[in-house]
């Protein structure tokens, strides 16, 4: 995650800040961008960004998720058209203003006293956050900058929106009708989010789908909110082939694998997380008999159970299959044993 070169560091977060937030909330080309959308970028922007960054990083989703949204497409539609409306206005206003003073004799102020402290020293504290967010793009090779950076955005904004002239701005009835349109996108968004949705999404969408058999969106749809509906406990099925009594369990899975499933109920038992490179010994010392290890992170890390059996000298007990992501399909998922 690491940048190893700290200009494709500046220029590729910036074009993944962008798309981020520029990607309408109701993207429902999502998969058709995620399979082509690397292959269509030209080799001199690919190669370098392939090289610095971790991998899916032009990947999209049909919805904004708290995984990687950042301001959002309606805000940023708003600032865009904030900025760009002002800088036209204060580019008119200023060939009046230079022009009235010369018609008029008077001379043109340009430029602050260095005596006037408020003159350059705000705009100093504006541009700071920006320095800051220069540091991150040239350190940062992650593929969420997006939502990395959301706290700060209020720190970012005020060098954008500073000026009198946005008083003006937003009394137009252009911004007002954009607002508009952004509220409503942020409830509909709000009532279709997979994480918590406010509508009965897994009736309708079952229905659809037996009616729609041959709709690839609709079974989608209707599998992407059965996965986020079992989010908050995605391996209880594998919980459940534990015996009760475990009280500390070993848990090797990928990257974004989540263990949540294993601590339930609170308090009954701990999860210690491991390697698949980890030898026999270190199970043995932290007193690890169980251990539940994913199937995914065996294929990441290109290897078999059965392999990894025969070196930690592990037995299978039991396996199960779980969804975590619907990207991932389901995976299998196994309870090992050392002897």
């Amino acid at each position: 995650m690491d940048m190893k070169n700290p200009a494709v560091g500046v220029w590729g977060n910036a074009v993944l800040l962008l798309l981020d937030n520029f990607t309408p909330p109701l993207f429902p080309f999502a998969g058709w961008w995620n399979a082509h959308a690397l292959a269509a970028l030209p080799h001199f922007i690919s190669a370098p960004m392939i090289a610095n960054f971790e991998p899916g990083f032009l990947w999209l989703g049909e919805l904004p998720t708290e995984d990687w949204a950042g301001i959002g497409f309606g805000l940023s539609v708003l600032l865009a058209g904030s900025v760009v409306a002002v800088f036209f206005q204060h580019r008119t206003s200023n060939i009046e203003h230079r022009t009235s003073n010369e018609m008029a004799g008077h001379p043109v102020n340009i430029g602050c006293s260095a005596l006037d402290v408020e003159c350059w020293m705000f705009p100093l504290l504006r541009l700071t956050p920006w320095l800051a967010l220069l540091a991150y793009t040239m350190k940062s090779g992650m593929v969420t900058p997006g939502r990395l950076i959301a706290p700060y955005y209020i720190l970012l904004l005020p060098l954008l929106l500073v000026g009198a002239r946005q008083s003006q701005i937003v009394r137009r009835a252009w911004w007002r009708i954009l607002t508009a349109g952004v509220l409503i996108l942020a409830f509909v968004v709000l009532v279709l989010t997979p994480d918590r949705p406010l509508w009965p999404a897994q009736t309708i969408l079952s229905k659809l789908a037996a009616k729609h058999p041959n709709q690839h969106l609709i079974s989608r749809a209707r599998d992407v909110y059965a996965v986020y509906a079992k989010r908050s406990d995605p391996l209880a099925d594998v919980r459940d082939l534990l015996r009760k009594d475990v009280q500390t369990v070993g848990f090797i899975g990928a990257e974004d694998d989540s263990d949540i499933s294993l601590w339930l109920p609170l308090g009954s038992r701990r999860v210690e997380h491991f390697l698949l490179s980890d030898p026999p010994e270190r199970f043995r010392q932290e007193h690890i008999e169980y251990v539940v290890v994913g199937g995914l992170n065996l294929q990441l890390r290109r290897t078999t159970l059965d392999a990894w059996l025969q070196k930690s000298g592990a037995e299978l007990v039991v396996s199960t299959n779980a969804t975590l992501k619907v990207s991932e399909g389901p995976q299998q998922w196994f309870v090992v044993r050392f002897k």
